[in-house]
């Protein structure tokens, strides 16, 4: 992982008060699979909607832990809210490594 990806996760993991090891961090492929960890790290219950890569937030928890994994996004690498998606690639897409 990058230097900025690295900063990316000690970012996340300060916004949602969680542990991300380097072990998980090689393995997120989107923002959903960063957004399905936060959630199993927060004990939340995931509902799929479609497919795997597809989740939607049910609970004003979810929204909420998903609306803050959004903001990180447009705070940190100045990317559009609205292009912050489920399915967007991480290193694809954002260019986090």
């Amino acid at each position: 992982m990058e230097l900025t990806g690295i900063e990316f996760i000690l970012t996340i993991e300060e916004a949602f008060d969680v542990s991300i090891s380097d072990e998980e961090a090689r393995k997120f492929v989107t923002v959903g699979d960063l957004y399905e960890c936060i959630m199993r790290k927060r004990a939340a219950v995931l509902v799929p909607e479609g497919s795997a890569n597809s989740w939607v937030p049910v609970t004003r928890y979810d929204r909420e832990v998903w609306n803050t994994l959004r903001s990180v996004f447009v705070r940190q690498y100045h990317i559009p809210y609205e292009s912050v998606k489920a399915d967007a690639k991480l290193a694809r897409d954002f260019g986090i490594e």
